[in-house]
Parts: C-alpha cells; sequence; structure tokens
C-alpha cells in the first residue's frame, strides 16, 4: 500500500517490478489521478509522455525508466481516495497556488494563504483498506508520504492496534514542517508498538516488524535515529530495494 503519489510514482513502479507484488497507490489529487493514468498507459505501451515534465532534472531517467524498464502494469492499482483516521466519509483538500493545468496542482490538507480553491474527496482509515485491499486484512508493505498528516496517521494506526504491515516505509515531513516533537514522539511509539528502525535519513525511515527485523538485515537494537550498522542510511538508495526484495520471499509468513 502506498499512500501520497502527486506526479512521481516511480518506487510504486519499481517495486511492483523488483518485487512482482500487487501495489495499490492511494491519492485523491487530479496531479495524481492524471499522472498515473498517463504511466499506466505508458507501462501499457498505449502511449508516451512526450516532452512532460516532473520534478524537473529528475524527468528524463523517470520517464526512460518507465517507458523501456518495467513490465508489469498489471500490479499497479490506484485508489482515488485520500486517507482518514476516523470514520468521515470525505475530506476537504485545498489548492495550493501553482500552474492551472491539473498536472500541476499540488493540494494540501490545509487551508492555503494563496487560493480559496479546495475540492470534497472520498476519504477511509488504513484499516478499512486493509479490509478491502489487504492479504488476510494487512499489508507486507506500507509507503506513507503525506506532507506532514503522517503524525496523525501513525498515531491512529498504533492506538487501533489492528495492523501490523511487514515494513513501513515513511517520509517524515512534519519533522521538516515544525512538527518535530510529535515526529520524535509517533516513531518512539512505533518501536514501543513492535518495529525497529532499520533506514532513518533526514527523517525518511524504514521501519521492520520486529520479527522480521533480521530478515531485512536491521539490528534488534536500533535506536532512533539509527540506521544499519549505526549509520545513517538514505531509505530510497539502493539499499531498500534489497530490503523490499524480500517482501515476495516473506509473503507466506
Amino acid at each position: 500500500m502506498s499512500v501520497g503519489a502527486a506526479n512521481e510514482i516511480s518506487f510504486d513502479i519499481g517495486l511492483a517490478e523488483i518485487a512482482d507484488v500487487r501495489v495499490h497507490i492511494v491519492d485523491p489529487t487530479p496531479m495524481a489521478i492524471n499522472h498515473f493514468r498517463s504511466a499506466l498507459n505508458v507501462l501499457r505501451k498505449q502511449s508516451t509522455f512526450g516532452e512532460r515534465q516532473v520534478n524537473g532534472e529528475q524527468a528524463a531517467d523517470y520517464f526512460s525508466n518507465i517507458e523501456n524498464t518495467f513490465t508489469h502494469p498489471e500490479n499497479l492499482f490506484f485508489i482515488e481516495e485520500a486517507l482518514s483516521t476516523n470514520d468521515a466519509k470525505t475530506q476537504r483538500f485545498y489548492k495550493l497556488e501553482g500552474n492551472a493545468d491539473a498536472n500541476e496542482t499540488y493540494y494540501t490538507l490545509e487551508p492555503s494563504v494563496y487560493s480559496s480553491e479546495f475540492i470534497d474527496v472520498a476519504s477511509t482509515t488504513l484499516e478499512n483498506l486493509a479490509r478491502r485491499f489487504g492479504k488476510k486484512g494487512d499489508f507486507d508493505v506500507v509507503k506513507i508520504d503525506i506532507e506532514g498528516f503522517e503524525v496523525e496517521v501513525l498515531n491512529a494506526f498504533v492506538d487501533s492496534a489492528q495492523l501490523k504491515p511487514k515494513l513501513l516505509l515513511v517520509d517524515h515531513d512534519g519533522a521538516r514542517l515544525g512538527r518535530l516533537d510529535e515526529t520524535i514522539t509517533v516513531m518512539k511509539r512505533l518501536q514501543n508498538y513492535g518495529y525497529i528502525i532499520c533506514f532513518n535519513r533526514q527523517w525518511d525511515a524504514i521501519f521492520a516488524r520486529r520479527d522480521l527485523a533480521a530478515m531485512f538485515g536491521c539490528g534488534q537494537t536500533c535506536s532512533l535515529g539509527c540506521g544499519k550498522d549505526g549509520e545513517d542510511s538514505d531509505p530510497f538508495s539502493e539499499k531498500p530495494w534489497d530490503a523490499l526484495s524480500y517482501v515476495r520471499s516473506v509473503n507466506s509468513r
């Protein structure tokens, strides 16, 4: 399960390709929906990206990899819903100042000082997604990149105590947006809930379930801020791909 996509889904496509697993991408914003549809058409060899850009200098490699490398579009699924911490049926997203093109317009849960425009979208909880799309009511891997709202989502995840994915990959944007203390607190709560921090660098972290930590190369005593072998590691470098490849081998566990 991959929560938060915007206009860059190389991680999701890579996971579907390398581990050959089903990847459900969750994002209700027009930018993400349009980008996924375009990427899927490219993966199915029905079109090309042409001259479109995404994330500046990364664009060329990104488009080239999608067009020439990946072969498993059947593993990708898109859910046009927002992640919520309660049973609310909708959430309101506020438009940020940006290009008039929906492909380039960002939305946020916080009211924008730049625009009064908003969209109301369907919302659901991580637990509900697991019941609908998970294997035996849970997930192997959950990736969360939702611009600061991960603090609320992870606290609700621990509070509900219903799910225990094998891996959690979290972009802790809250730490970069003035919520450092809350981020540290929720990371410690995840450790107390039964996770080991395998990789952590600049608040991008990979947590492995404690009973499977050794399989993913995580030390049982790794503490907050610690990467593999006691060093900071980049969770979006080549190392996590090695870890994620274990997903296929532990699916039956």
